[in-house]
């Protein structure tokens, strides 16, 4: 194999930079951002470089594009300035948005530079109660997976067990993300984030690490059906984050599926070593 070595950051010239705005601005442009991997300075030669560009208010926006300059894919976000504010108050995208680094290249009238202004100074409290109502029915909602998992153990389906392990363990990421208010700043450091916030010696990354892969599971049990018994544990570990802020009808559904699960442990195929770790968790 060969050795890895870690690439030091690459950067974009200015005159790469101007260049690009030239070729894109146009009179429904009102402002042009470069944010990703090349605002934070943690680019390397596989990075796409990340634009945004703001359009005039009343004229739609087209759909995202992709160009190769240079040999760089560029990423264009086409957007508004309004569109960015409706974001920045639901909290599934704000939390996604918030944190990251905004390089402005072009700003017509002023409003993108007031955006930006207004990005720096988010703060979750102004979306307390959305974030509160969200974790609340969503992990109501995802009980219904926690049971498709069971069903696809029942009926010895590897690839619904595969499918339902990927979407269960993507909602119970974004709820705990949301639980411990956390801020991404990558796609890199998305998983990382959020265990550093659960704790990285927690019951919860435990699960986590092995329901996504990135960890085994116990000695003798396979890979598949340890991620899914590990996405089992993780809802109940997620809920443990969740519990203070849910509705009463809300809890009442989350906590009546891990009973659900409890008794599912004895009843389906599952061998003496995966009944053990089921029932006595992490």
């Amino acid at each position: 194999m060969h050795d890895v070595q870690k690439q030091q950051a690459i950067s974009l010239s200015d005159e790469f930079l101007h260049d690009l705005v030239q070729e894109l601005d146009h009179e429904h442009i009102v402002g042009i951002t470069l944010g990703g991997s090349y605002a934070r300075g943690t680019a390397t030669e596989y990075s796409d470089v990340d634009l945004a560009c703001f359009w005039r208010e009343g004229v739609k926006p087209p759909l995202k594009r992709f160009l190769y300059r240079q040999n760089r894919l560029i990423s264009i976000k086409m957007t508004s300035v309004t569109e960015i504010r409706q974001m920045l108050k639901r909290p599934q995208s704000a939390m996604l948005f918030a944190s990251g680094s905004h390089r402005l290249l072009l700003d017509k009238d002023g409003s993108v530079a007031r955006l930006l202004a207004e990005i720096e100074a988010f703060r979750w409290e102004d979306l307390e109660l959305e974030v509160n109502a969200q974790v609340s029915l969503w992990m109501m909602l995802k009980a219904e997976d926690v049971q498709k998992v069971l069903r696809e153990f029942q009926q010895e389906n590897a690839p619904g067990l595969a499918l339902v392990i990927t979407h269960l363990v993507a909602e119970l990421t974004l709820l705990t993300a949301l639980c411990h208010r956390t801020l991404i700043t990558s796609d890199s450091t998305y998983y990382r984030q959020i265990q550093e916030a659960a704790g990285l010696d927690s019951a919860w990354t435990r699960a986590h690490r092995i329901s996504t892969g990135l960890a085994a599971g116990p000695q003798g049990i396979a890979p598949l059906r340890a991620r899914g018994i590990a996405v089992l544990h993780l809802y109940r570990e997620t809920l443990v984050f969740a519990r203070p802020v849910m509705q009463p009808e809300h809890l009442a559904i989350a906590e009546q599926v891990l009973r659900v699960v409890q008794s599912a442990a004895e009843r389906l195929p599952f061998t003496e070593e995966e009944q053990r770790w089921l029932k006595n968790g992490m």
